[in-house]
């Protein structure tokens, strides 16, 4: 299903706002998750995967009202990206995944220095096999690591330096 919001009112849960609404549904658990992160602005950013056969792949939206509501989702990376994670550090935000390249797995990720208003072009970050990326927000920038095949440890990983102020 697509991922949705929720918040504990008086002792019930009440749905907020989904920050996709793909109408996709799956009886199971895909394994792709979403991730949600705050930028220093206050907006509530979402990056979020739908198995929709139209728009399959990863999307990022923003809340301006803490989940109540979300603007339009945007596209990050190919139609096969999944299992994202995103941070968040001043006004910046990293968003990481892997999706396929020359059929094999890869991690890949895109930044935003805007607070999610633009986004860079996908960057390629490990090697063939690796997947399952995590972002971690540090404070001179972000990384990411991912499990590598190709590493003796099993995990490798991306350092992405705070290149504004505020950022």
């Amino acid at each position: 299903r697509d991922l949705a919001l929720a918040r504990v009112v008086d002792g019930r849960w009440q749905r907020l706002a989904r920050p996709a609404g793909f109408d996709w549904q799956f009886d199971g658990c895909p394994s792709v998750g979403g991730a949600l992160a705050w930028t220093s602005s206050g907006a509530l950013h979402a990056l979020t995967w739908t198995g929709g056969e139209a728009e399959a792949g990863l999307y990022v939206s923003r809340s301006d009202d803490h989940g109540q509501s979300f603007g339009a989702p945007v596209r990050l990376g190919q139609k096969g990206a999944h299992r994202g994670d995103l941070a968040a550090r001043g006004k910046g935000l990293l968003a990481s995944w892997d999706a396929f390249a020359d059929k094999k797995k890869a991690v890949f990720a895109s930044r935003s220095r805007d607070q999610g208003q633009t986004w860079s072009a996908p960057e390629r970050l490990s090697g063939l096999g690796a997947s399952r990326p995590r972002v971690v927000a540090l404070e001179h920038g972000f990384r990411v690591f991912w499990l590598d095949p190709h590493s003796p440890e099993g995990v490798a990983s991306a350092s992405f330096a705070a290149e504004a102020p505020g950022e």
